[in-house]
């Protein structure tokens, strides 16, 4: 009996050592992170999709509303900055093709309260208007984003894209070494 009881209370505290390990563990601790809510995280979550499909069908007045007024959006060899800019590059046109983008992985961090860094994949299609040949792969990459909270909603500030970046300390877990 004393043997089982001895059993069971070394079994409680590994227990209770397993539960408080994550405050012992080397990194930034949990408090540093600000939980982002349900609906933030539903509400930003839709503003990539909304951005994809506004880049997609060359919607440049749409597009350019998922950015902040003096919002930047920048990748290899392209830099657009303020609204007016936004508006022309989302409405450019492509010749007979239809573009998909596919935004995936996104990693959601609320840094300050009303500032989010956002990480997310995307994939790019393309096919011919005509539906006349398959639809070929364009290229993947990395986004980057820096998302604020404005009167109307959460707005892209910066958005960056690149085939691939190195990942941010603020995206790794807070026990993560190097977190």
């Amino acid at each position: 009996m004393l043997k089982l009881l001895g059993q069971n209370i070394s079994l409680f505290f590994v227990f209770i050592a397993l539960a408080m390990a994550p405050s012992f563990a080397v990194g930034a601790p949990l408090e540093k992170r600000i939980p982002l809510n349900y609906k933030d995280r539903s509400e930003i979550t839709d503003l990539f999709y909304e951005y994809s499909y506004y880049i997609d069908n060359r919607a440049g007045e749409a597009f350019a509303s998922t950015f902040t007024p003096e919002g930047k959006l920048d990748f290899p060899g392209v830099v657009v900055q303020g609204h007016d800019q936004l508006v022309a590059f989302g409405s450019r046109p492509v010749e007979d093709k239809i573009r998909f983008h596919f935004v995936g992985d996104i990693l959601l961090v609320q840094v300050t309260r009303g500032h989010v860094r956002a990480r997310s994949m995307v994939i790019v299609g393309l096919r011919d208007s005509h539906g006349k040949s398959p639809t070929t792969f364009e290229g993947c990459g990395i986004y980057e984003d820096d998302i604020v909270k404005t009167p109307v909603g959460w707005r892209f500030a910066h958005r960056h894209a690149d085939a691939t970046i190195p990942i941010s300390r603020e995206f790794l877990l807070p026990n993560t070494p190097g977190g």
